[in-house]
């Protein structure tokens, strides 16, 4: 579901909490990679993606972010809905 559709249909925002990244490698303007991503964690206020940056087969980056969402109306925390329980 687009994060639009997420917002308006679901009254929502996803709120990014904690982010940490690693540097193994740099990047050029105009080079070519790829970002792996997976969720690593949910529970029912909280959920977490692991990334991995891949530039051809060597890493250049690991990353970490944990999200969690608010209604729109009130800024207080919600349960992640169901809809987005399906990512897992």
């Amino acid at each position: 579901m687009p994060y639009e559709r997420i917002r308006k249909e679901l009254n929502i925002d996803i709120v990014l909490l904690e982010l940490s990244v690693s540097y193994r490698k740099p990047l050029k303007f105009g080079d070519i990679f790829n970002i792996h991503l997976n969720i690593s964690s949910m529970d029912r206020f909280f959920f977490s993606f692991d990334y991995t940056v891949y530039k051809d087969k060597t890493i250049i980056a690991e990353g970490k972010t944990k999200h969690t969402c608010v209604n729109r109306k009130t800024g207080k925390i919600t349960a992640v809905p169901q809809v987005l329980k399906q990512w897992e």
